[in-house]
């Protein structure tokens, strides 16, 4: 055999013996090996963006954005769509999802936020915005039980200035949506927005009435007795002041003068002052428990101290007046007054109680016997549409309702500046006690809601305008999107209220702006 050809043949074989002792990969082994090291390539690169974007996202959160869209540009960019290789590129990414929303904390700010939506309102943005909002006010207002009520208001102030500024910013994006999905998506943010504010406002009212400390601690019954008999200012000035709000609420005053420390005094201030307590200490049946509830919205309770000493010095030429005795020690004297303030009947403690307890059913009976009779709601509306014919004016409709308060504040303005508005508008208010006025509102409103409503209606009765606004009903108007609503009612109605007129009676509501912070904006009546 030629020494040449065997070696040549020997050569030949070579591989396939290596290869059969393992010495050379089979090409199942080669492939295992570099997706291995694919893997392991990928798996590195990841790593270390990933401990590069936890160091940065607090202190750079830009520059971590940029490491995950470089690290999301190399994913990208493989080429291998083997089943391990996409494995791993899903689990990275949604990594990178979850690194995004933590640096979201950070960035983008609500200033950079802000700028895009002044250039371009996308839906994504609008997102985004809303949640770094919704985000910075729950910091805001999370609650410290150890901070001080000056320390809480301070958080809570902050946070309704971010909410005011996210309503201007809402309402300037509506004109830079590029879509209708865009106008939804504001829609849905700005009622967002205003549910984070009637919270705040919320939080705001009980924080301002806190002492030192937070949480709020409602008054005692002591404090509120106290609060309620105090001698200055003197009865006739306070009685002037109940007065006017009850003949812009409709109500009538139940006076009681009595000892402020006496028995009697605590229980009719427990049963008017303290509802829940009042009716487990009288024991009233249910229905003298409905009985007593429509009799207490009738009435508003106006008390007078007669213990001996200065208080009786100041009490005793005010019931004089009114023709009332002075009660004994340990007795009251009740009177109901009318809207004028004239006396319709007195009663005193005795024929109100029984076992030195007041009779709860005795004092429902003795106040449902004078209740106030309530004008109809038709009769009413008609003469303010008879009015407006005869005149070319509007009417501007308000509803309302007892133990509402923003309802009294609104009543309140609006007759402090008839003066300027009724050149412009007849007046009718509508309280849902008035007869008839359920058929009156479901005309004029045609749904049920919270109080105070506004509508202005032409001369046949037809609303021009309402107070619902973009958020819903503005009730009493103290924040800006509810002042800039009021403020369109006036401009889109009115014939004859100047400028100057419309922005006197806006900043005039500014102005009332501590006065009704917290208020809700409708009490269902």
């Amino acid at each position: 055999m030629n020494r040449d050809v065997t070696f040549f043949s020997l050569f030949w074989l070579l591989p396939f013996v290596l290869l059969a002792q393992g010495v050379i990969p089979t090409p199942a082994t080669t492939e295992s090996s570099r997706l291995t090291l694919a893997r392991e390539s990928l798996y590195s690169t990841a790593a270390d963006a990933f401990r590069s974007v936890s160091t940065l996202k607090a202190r750079d959160p830009q520059a971590a954005l940029k490491v995950l869209a470089e690290l999301e540009t190399a994913i990208a960019q493989s080429s291998d769509k083997s089943p391990e290789i996409s494995d791993l590129i899903t689990n990275i990414t949604a990594s990178i999802r979850s690194c995004r929303d933590e640096i979201g904390i950070f960035w983008p700010t609500i200033g950079e936020l802000e700028k895009k939506l002044s250039k371009k309102a996308d839906p994504a943005t609008v997102r985004d915005y809303l949640r770094k909002v919704s985000r910075e006010t729950e910091r805001l207002s999370r609650r410290n039980p150890r901070a001080t009520s000056s320390e809480v208001f301070t958080d809570l102030s902050a946070a309704m200035e971010l909410l005011d500024s996210a309503t201007r910013i809402l309402t300037q994006a509506q004109r830079n949506a590029i879509d209708v999905e865009s106008l939804s998506t504001i829609t849905e943010a700005q009622r967002s927005v205003m549910r984070q504010r009637q919270i705040v406002d919320a939080d705001n009212a009980r924080v301002s009435q806190v002492g030192k400390e937070y949480p709020y601690a409602p008054p005692t019954l002591k404090e509120l007795i106290g609060q309620s008999m105090a001698v200055e200012p003197t009865p006739d000035k306070r009685l002037a002041k109940n007065l006017r709000d009850c003949q812009l609420g409709e109500q009538q005053i139940l006076l009681m003068a009595a000892p402020a420390d006496g028995r009697i005094c605590q229980q009719v201030m427990t049963i008017f002052r303290l509802p829940e307590d009042g009716v487990r200490k009288i024991g009233l049946s249910t229905e003298d428990l409905l009985a007593a509830h429509k009799s207490s919205v009738d009435y508003v309770l106006f008390a007078v101290d007669t213990t001996a000493g200065r208080p009786l010095e100041v009490t005793r030429p005010f019931l004089e007046k009114l023709k009332l005795p002075i009660p004994p020690n340990d007795g009251a004297t009740f009177a109901i007054l009318d809207l004028q303030g004239h006396v319709v009947d007195s009663t005193t403690a005795d024929q109100l109680q029984t076992d030195f307890k007041v009779d709860g059913v005795s004092l429902v009976s003795f106040l449902r016997d004078h209740t106030h009779k309530f004008p109809d709601a038709e009769q009413l509306l008609a003469d303010a549409l008879a009015d407006a014919n005869r005149t070319g004016k509007r009417v501007l409709f308000l509803q309302g309702g007892p133990l509402c308060m923003p309802c009294l504040l609104l009543s309140r303005y609006l007759q402090e500046h008839s003066a300027v508005l009724t050149p412009d508008y007849v007046f009718v208010k509508i309280d849902s006690r008035f007869a008839n006025a359920p058929a009156v509102l479901k005309r004029v409103r045609g749904y049920s809601g919270g109080v105070p409503w506004m509508a202005i209606l032409d001369s046949q009765g037809k609303p021009l305008v309402t107070s619902d606004g973009p958020f819903g009903n503005i009730g009493f108007p103290s924040r800006d999107a509810e002042l800039t609503h009021f403020e369109a009612m006036l401009r889109t109605t009115s014939r004859k209220l100047t400028d100057a007129n419309i922005r006197n009676l806006i900043d005039a509501l500014v102005q009332r702006r501590p006065e009704s912070v917290g208020l809700a904006d409708g009490v269902t009546p």
